[in-house]
């Protein structure tokens, strides 16, 4: 990912596990939302997409004990 909320393991840029939760939390709502009301199946896969990204992230950080 190499956005703004581009989040590495360490280094003054990374997210926290709490933020990186958060961000989670939204996604995973909002994909929710956007499925429930029959929204365009590309969108929810691109939020499906990044919601994947974001959780394997967490489970290396999490993983690596730096949360």
């Amino acid at each position: 990912m190499t956005n703004k909320n581009s989040t590495r393991a360490s280094g003054s840029n990374c997210m926290s596990c709490r933020e990186l939760l958060d961000e989670i939390e939204r996604l995973r709502s909002k994909m929710n939302s956007l499925a429930a009301t029959g929204a365009d199946y590309a969108e929810v896969l691109e939020i499906s997409r990044k919601l994947d990204v974001l959780i394997v992230l967490f489970h290396k950080i999490a993983a690596s004990d730096t949360c």
